[in-house]
């Protein structure tokens, strides 16, 4: 899969959670802080702002890697081997995910524990398939994982680590309702922003590589003609290619 379209995801994702990134700052604090890992760093930004200054977050991958195809090494295992907390997309966007997490030993964050924070739990996703086959190519039999790509979004997954952090350390549940609120007050008013900044946009086509695009052409009004691979997962030949090309320039 091309890297180009991923990267972009994570640029996208980027501008959302460096637009709330100021947000008001806390007394610290004596108690040592949560270890939280998380599966992408949109992720780690997110936990870090509803966590402040007690969670210490370290993201495994950066937004430079494909995270379709990162490799669990047993270096990602020991990363995860003491977190109080890990912190992933969920779905089957991270396949490599289940065998760092079944390889960590950590009790804390084994699947359905609740230091395993699947972010997609509270999303309504896209695209769930009514049949699966080879003949589809790679396609994702949950639902599109891409939801990061929407804005409003990050509301539902910051109320998810909010929860986690809440169970992980009760006495502090005011402090992450506070910093959570925070985070959605100024999240509301950049929405506002980039709507109207959107809004000239609206109705216009576009198109893709990787079908990344659902929740973000949905929210902003814009109408995808189709995308580069034929299938997913699967690189397109020059063929196939041109006569993409082609069809971009006829449109």
């Amino acid at each position: 899969m091309c890297r180009s379209p991923l990267l972009l995801v994570r640029f996208a994702v980027g501008l959302v959670v460096a637009s709330v990134l100021s947000l008001p700052g806390r007394p610290a604090l004596a108690e040592t802080p949560l270890k939280v890992v998380t599966s992408a760093p949109d992720y780690a930004s997110i936990a870090e702002l509803i966590g402040g200054e007690q969670v210490k977050v370290t993201s495994l991958t950066n937004g430079a890697e494909n995270i379709h195809n990162v490799v669990a090494t047993p270096s990602k295992m020991l990363d995860l081997r003491d977190a109080d907390l890990f912190i992933h997309t969920g779905l089957d966007l991270e396949l490599w995910v289940p065998d760092i997490v079944k390889g960590s030993r950590n009790p804390k964050i084994q699947e359905t524990k609740p230091g395993n924070v699947d972010c997609s739990v509270n999303i309504k996703l896209k695209e769930i398939p009514q049949q699966v086959s080879r003949a589809q190519g790679d396609i994702h039999i949950y639902g599109n994982p891409h939801y990061m790509l929407d804005p409003i979004n990050h509301f539902l997954v910051a109320r998810t680590v909010r929860d986690a952090l809440k169970i992980a350390r009760p006495d502090q549940t005011s402090y992450f309702d506070s910093r959570y609120q925070e985070f959605e007050d100024r999240m509301k008013k950049k929405m506002a922003e980039w709507l109207v900044k959107m809004k000239p946009y609206r109705g216009a086509k576009i198109a893709g590589y990787h079908n990344v695009l659902p929740y973000f052409t949905e929210r902003f009004g814009l109408e995808v003609i189709g995308f580069i691979e034929e299938k997913p997962g699967i690189s397109p030949g020059p063929a196939a290619t041109a006569k993409f090309i082609d069809r971009m320039k006829e449109t």
